[in-house]
Order: C-alpha cells, then sequence, then structure tokens
C-alpha cells in the first residue's frame, strides 16, 4: 500500500489545494451572480430589437428560466397559472406560429388551432406591437408558454361587459335581426338578445290576436335601427347576453311617471290593441309620451268579449289612472262612466220579472243583459243548474233572443245578479219594466181612471195602476 504524504510529494498536494480553491471559488460565484446575470439578459432581450430579440428568446428553455427567477425573487414576481391574461410584445409572425416576448416569464407562442382561429387578428400585428393573450400551457415540448389570443380577447370583452352592468351605462347598439321572441344586436363583438317583454312602450308590438308572425313582422321593421339598452343578465360560459330597453330609459320614465298620482285624468289616443285590453298615449310634461294599459275588465261597465269592438288605433279618448307600479300605470275607461250597478240598485227588485236578451254561454250557465233606465245595461248570471245541463240550456234558449226572467238575486256591490228563466207555460208573471220611472216609496199625483168592486184604478202619464178599497 503507497501512503502519498505532504512531506514525500509536496508539488503534487500544492497542486490539489489550488484545485479545491478554485472549484470553491467558482461554486460562489455561480451562485450568487446567476440569478443578477440572467434578469440583465432579459433586460438586453427585452431591449433588442424584434428579429435580434427572437434569436436569443427563442433558444431559451422558458420554464427554466422562470422558475430560477422566481426561487430568486418569489415576493416580487408572482407566479402566473394557467387562464391568466398576460401581456406581451409579438417578437415574430411565421405562416403557423406567432411568437410573443412576456418580458420575465418567457417567451410564449400562439400556433395550431389556436393561430387559426385568430388569424384575422393577427394578419394586423407586426414585430413590437403589444396584444394581450391567455395563458393555457406551460412549458410545451419546445419549451414555450403556449397562448392564446381568441380566449384572451373574449375574456377581457366579457370584462368589459360586466363592468357595463355593474356600472348600469347605458349602451347604443344596432339591431342585427329579428325572430319571434325579440331582436337580435352585438355588443362589444358579443351577440345579445333584447326581448319584446323588455321593449320600450315606443317599440313593443301590439297586434290583434297576438298573431306570431305579425309580431314577428312588427319586430322586422327595427332590423338596422340603433337602440339604447342596458345589460339585464350574462353568463360567458353560456355565450348569454340578455339587454333592456326598458331599463335604459327607467330613470327618466320614473321622472315623468312621477308627476301623475292615482285617480288623475289623462286625455290621450289608442295606441295599440291586443286581446287583454288597450294602450293609451298622451304627452308628458317632462318625457315625449307615456303609456298605459287599460285591461279588458277596465274598457266597459258590460261584458267586452274583444277590445277591438269596442275601440280603434287613433281613437281620442279620456281615461282615470288607477294604479302605478314602478314603470306601469294602469288606466281605465269605464271608471269615468256612471256606475250602472248602483244606479240600477235603485229600480230592480228581488222576485220581479224582467225581459232580457241571452248574450253568452259558458260552463256556468247563460249571461243574460238587461236594459236599465239611463240606457247602460247590465248582465245576469242565469246558472246552469236551472237547465240540468249545458244541452238541455241551449236548446231552451238561443243566443240574441229575448226571455223573460225572474231576479232571485241582486248584489249591486259585488256586481252580481242571479236569473231563473220563466217557462212559457207559466203566464201568470208580469214582466216589469226597468226603464219606469216610478219607485217604490215615491209620491205622485194620478187621476182616477176607472172603479171595479175591489179597486180603483188611477193613472199618471202612460202608467196605469190602482189602491185597494179599504172602506
Amino acid at each position: 500500500m503507497i501512503v502519498l504524504t505532504k512531506s514525500k510529494f509536496p508539488a503534487l498536494f500544492y497542486y490539489f489545494e489550488f484545485l479545491i480553491v478554485i472549484l470553491i471559488f467558482d461554486f460562489t460565484i455561480m451562485t450568487v451572480q446567476t440569478p443578477v446575470l440572467e434578469k440583465k439578459m432579459m433586460d438586453h432581450v427585452s431591449s433588442r430589437s424584434a428579429e435580434g430579440a427572437a434569436t436569443v428568446a427563442l433558444g431559451r428553455p422558458a420554464s427554466n428560466v422562470m422558475e430560477r427567477l422566481f426561487e430568486s425573487a418569489p415576493d416580487n414576481f408572482p407566479l402566473p397559472k394557467v387562464g391568466d391574461i398576460v401581456e406581451g410584445r409579438v417578437i415574430k409572425k411565421s405562416a403557423r406560429n406567432l411568437y410573443i416576448d412576456l418580458s420575465r416569464l418567457g417567451t410564449g407562442i400562439v400556433y395550431g388551432r389556436e393561430f387559426i382561429e385568430a388569424q384575422d387578428m393577427i394578419k394586423g400585428l407586426k414585430p413590437g406591437d403589444t396584444v394581450f393573450t391567455k395563458i393555457t400551457d406551460f412549458n410545451n415540448e419546445n419549451n414555450f408558454i403556449e397562448l392564446s389570443l381568441m380566449a384572451a380577447q373574449s375574456q377581457k370583452t366579457w370584462d368589459i361587459l360586466k363592468g357595463l352592468q355593474r356600472n348600469a351605462e347605458i349602451i347604443s347598439t344596432k339591431i342585427l335581426d329579428a325572430n319571434r321572441g325579440g331582436l337580435i344586436l352585438e355588443v362589444q363583438g358579443v351577440q345579445g338578445f333584447l326581448p319584446v317583454s323588455q321593449l320600450n312602450a315606443e317599440h313593443y308590438p301590439r297586434v290583434e290576436g297576438g298573431d306570431k308572425n305579425k309580431i314577428l313582422g312588427e319586430l322586422q321593421k327595427f332590423i338596422g335601427q340603433s337602440f339604447s339598452v342596458r345589460i339585464l343578465d350574462l353568463d360567458p360560459k353560456e355565450n348569454k347576453l340578455i339587454v333592456s330597453e326598458k331599463a335604459a330609459v327607467k330613470e327618466e320614465l320614473k321622472k315623468a311617471i312621477s308627476s301623475y298620482k292615482i285617480g288623475d285624468t289623462v286625455d290621450g289616443e289608442i295606441s295599440g290593441i291586443v286581446d287583454w285590453g288597450v294602450f293609451i298615449k298622451w304627452p308628458a310634461p317632462s318625457s315625449e309620451n307615456l303609456e298605459g294599459l287599460v285591461h279588458i275588465s277596465e274598457l266597459d261597465w258590460q261584458l267586452i268579449e274583444n277590445p277591438a269592438d269596442f275601440v280603434k288605433v287613433g281613437d281620442k279618448i279620456k281615461a282615470q289612472i288607477i294604479d302605478i307600479i314602478l314603470d306601469r300605470i294602469s288606466l281605465s275607461i269605464k271608471r269615468l262612466k256612471p256606475d250602472p250597478w248602483k244606479l240600477a240598485s235603485t229600480y230592480f227588485e228581488k222576485d220581479a220579472v224582467y225581459e232580457g236578451a241571452v248574450t253568452k254561454f259558458n260552463p256556468f250557465g247563460a249571461f243574460v243583459e238587461l236594459p236599465c233606465r239611463e240606457g247602460n245595461p247590465i248582465q245576469g248570471l242565469c246558472h246552469i243548474s236551472e237547465f240540468g245541463s249545458d244541452e238541455i240550456m241551449k236548446s231552451a234558449i238561443e243566443l240574441g233572443k229575448k226571455y223573460k226572467f225572474k231576479l232571485l238575486s241582486f248584489e249591486p256591490n259585488e256586481r252580481r245578479m242571479s236569473l231563473s228563466l220563466i217557462k212559457k207555460e207559466n203566464k201568470a208573471y208580469k214582466i216589469k219594466d226597468p226603464s219606469d220611472n216610478c219607485l217604490r216609496g215615491s209620491i205622485y199625483f194620478a187621476t182616477v181612471a176607472a172603479f171595479s168592486n175591489q179597486r180603483r184604478y188611477s193613472s199618471s202619464g202612460s202608467v196605469a195602476g190602482f189602491s185597494p178599497t179599504n172602506g
């Protein structure tokens, strides 16, 4: 066994000591200076021309540099993650790839399907242009950060739309198309939908009978026009954007409506007719026009089957405001007329017989119209139980014909009257004329017209009556 000692081989020992010192020094320099050198290199890459930067950046493994950078200064450079939007500068573009300098992060690449989908955007880019991209993957097989231009553009757009919704901003947009449910438009490059229910009163399609094809025809008239809207709802995952024209004018509408109160009368004209009522518009002090709905039940005291038979578009008319809820005004035409039920309570009597015309059949029986003194008829119901079945009822009476009916009950406050049909064989009942001016309890002057064994007959005008001869 050979033993090496310093006394026997001094030169060899000095050589090894020198080598060890050199190795320790190199290790120390590498440990201390590498992060600084890499930072300088990155700053140098960022400041070079596009072609020069491409040469340096494309040859450097992005992920290794990133790891060293974040290990050396984790607090100053938080590690981005997949899905983050990052800003970069175009280094170079080819027929299939787009290279982007992401500064301290490394070099990114847009390629494959992402490149094809973003071709229209890429055509307009040149080296040096700043772009926003979305990270889709780190450290691909070529050590580049994979990026998407389209995803970044989409996310930035949805962020803008969320801001518009959050701030309730009014957006001007052009109508692109229409379907039976509403209008199609575009906001910030995203297709949106304006439902019919969210149209302003001025643009709401009022079609008699609710014909869907006619509604579509009315909506198609707006294609190409600009509308002011607000964003109601959005969902980037479902690519859903719902807007409202009604909400865009809400503040102005509230101000105009605030000058009215329940009970006020307005002078307007019929602006639309639908199955359930009519719309009336009128000029307002602080707005071009206000509009309210008269429900079919508020058109007249008598039963209205079809509003179009009662009024026409363009008719001048008065109406009373009966309710205001947010931006909706409810109107009534009939409340400006005398209530025939209250007037009828002075001369309709229970168990009396009246002549009336059958106006309508329904599962509950037959509606019968009885004339009133003021010319405003009222309707009562002859219940189906009076006949036994629908078939018997329709064979006993006919629509439009007049029959004798006995008044079973009369409730003017409830606007309800029950009738019973007088059968033909029963001729003992005398029809009471509700247009008679004689009221129970009233005093009249009369002339004796004739005598009988039991009664004295008198007359006043064309009305004859009698009084018993009690001595």
